[in-house]
């Protein structure tokens, strides 16, 4: 299956990486796109990305037009697109929390020709120049079609996504949301709080880069996400969000417990008991090397 024309509207890191996908994976020939941030649709652009800067209206013209803005405005884009749209013209979006944006264009008389989607794909890196052309690859996307949604164009995107190597899982949004909060919104909150704890604790920048390990490293990597981006979805997403750090909390206050009354058997069951996600990481690596 190919499309005449995709658009993008967001060139950062995940919409650029999508701009660049569909067309290494020949999925269409032609990509447009557009961004608030006039530097990015510059670099987009002169990098070759994306073929054409246009306007909101042009963009609306495209076989496929991608919303990969941050999730406060996506909705009223996402309508926005549907109004200019013709019949033919599949909208969709990637953001990372659903349940809103779907009740939002719930209401459009055009909505059975958005498909919400979210890939499970990024780096802490942002920006159209930060874009990988197989970002999604090996990756799973979330589909959350609304019941009476076109078939035809739903199918149209699991395509798209299949073609750039992405595993596809359909979920409601209700459901997706409290999941992304326990896998993925609450790993970027600790390695904030991570790289808060060291900065506060730690004034010699010299030390921290002296001292710190792969651990560290690894652990804050996302610490470097843009607070453009996540500050939107912690806000939309805090229900779900507060009851996993309340969770999270809970599991930090037994370590701190058995750690002050030196109770090594119970620090032993707890890093035991946590030791089991191995298993479930392993067997996801299993999965993506295989599909490689």
């Amino acid at each position: 299956m190919m499309v005449k024309e995709v658009s993008i509207i967001g060139l950062g890191l995940i919409g650029t990486s999508l701009a660049r996908g569909v067309k290494k994976c020949g999925f269409t020939s032609r990509v447009i796109g557009l961004d608030m941030n006039a530097d990015h649709s510059r670099m987009a652009l002169e990098a070759g990305y994306i073929d054409e800067v246009v306007d909101m209206e042009r963009a609306c013209k495209a076989s496929i037009v991608v919303v990969a803005a941050p999730v406060d405005v996506s909705g009223e884009i996402v309508r926005e697109a549907l109004d200019k749209s013709g019949e033919e013209t599949i909208v969709i979006d990637v953001c990372s929390t659903k349940k809103n944006i779907v009740d939002m264009v719930s209401s459009h008389p055009s909505h059975s020709r958005f498909v919400p989607t979210h890939p499970m794909a990024g780096t802490e890196n942002s920006g159209p120049m930060a874009s990988l052309d197989d970002l999604f690859y090996g990756h799973t996307v979330i589909v959350l079609p609304y019941p009476d949604a076109d078939v035809e164009k739903v199918k149209v995107i699991e395509t798209m996504y299949e073609t750039l190597g992405a595993e596809i899982v359909k979920m409601t949004p209700a459901a997706h949301d409290e999941s992304v909060a326990y896998v993925s919104h609450i790993s970027h909150i600790s390695s904030y709080a991570l790289a808060l704890t060291v900065l506060n604790k730690e004034r010699s920048q010299e030390n921290i880069m002296h001292l710190a390990g792969g651990g560290f490293a690894s652990t804050a990597r996302l610490a470097k996400s843009s607070p453009d981006m996540w500050v939107p979805i912690f806000t939309e997403n805090r229900e779900a969000i507060i009851d996993v750090l309340d969770e999270y909390i809970e599991n930090v206050i037994l370590f701190k417990h058995a750690i002050k009354s030196a109770n090594a058997d119970v620090v032993r069951t707890l890093i035991s008991q946590a030791n089991r996600v191995r298993g479930v990481l392993e067997e996801k690596e299993k999965k993506s090397k295989n599909k490689r």
